[in-house]
């Protein structure tokens, strides 16, 4: 009879340790991404990410300073006033992406596919745009918000290939 019974505390602790105290997934349960590009403004603190290396990190308004997302694919993501400054971004696919007011001062955003994204209003100072393509980008000026980036095979908005730094 002894044995029965403490089998029957084993099993509900088992099952019940399962249950009554579960642990996110990830971060992005813990604090309310959605990881294809939104969050829960109540639970969403936009806490400073630094040296992150999760494509799906990177959503809008998330604080991602030297973030390295080489060849992650955020085709139509919404990052919208994302800082992203000093990341890594070689290979990544950012077509057709919201990336309004974002901050990407000093990115690497070599060979980076941009075409059909929305800048307007972002932040390039320094950015390393070699090879990049920018085809067909939307609020986006080449005098404004562009000082010190680096432009060397880079196809703009309009199609024409920009070697000024080659």
């Amino acid at each position: 009879m002894r044995r029965v019974a403490v089998a029957v505390v084993v099993s509900l602790a088992v099952m019940s340790a399962g249950t009554a105290h579960a642990e996110p997934r990830s971060i992005h349960d813990s604090i309310g991404i959605d990881r294809l590009g939104s969050a829960d403004p109540s639970t969403l603190s936009k806490p400073t990410r630094h040296n992150v290396k999760d494509c799906s990190e990177a959503v809008a308004g998330a604080n991602l300073p030297n973030a390295i997302l080489t060849g992650c694919d955020l085709a139509g993501a919404n990052l919208a006033s994302a800082d992203l400054t000093g990341a890594t971004l070689t290979g990544a696919n950012l077509s057709r992406t919201d990336l309004t007011t974002s901050i990407l001062s000093n990115a690497i955003l070599t060979d980076v596919d941009l075409s059909g994204a929305d800048l307007s209003d972002a932040i390039m100072v320094g950015a390393n745009l070699t090879g990049a393509n920018l085809d067909n980008v939307s609020g986006w000026d080449l005098a404004e918000g562009t000082a010190a980036a680096t432009f060397c095979d880079t196809t703009m908005p309009d199609g024409n290939v920009y070697d000024r730094d080659c």
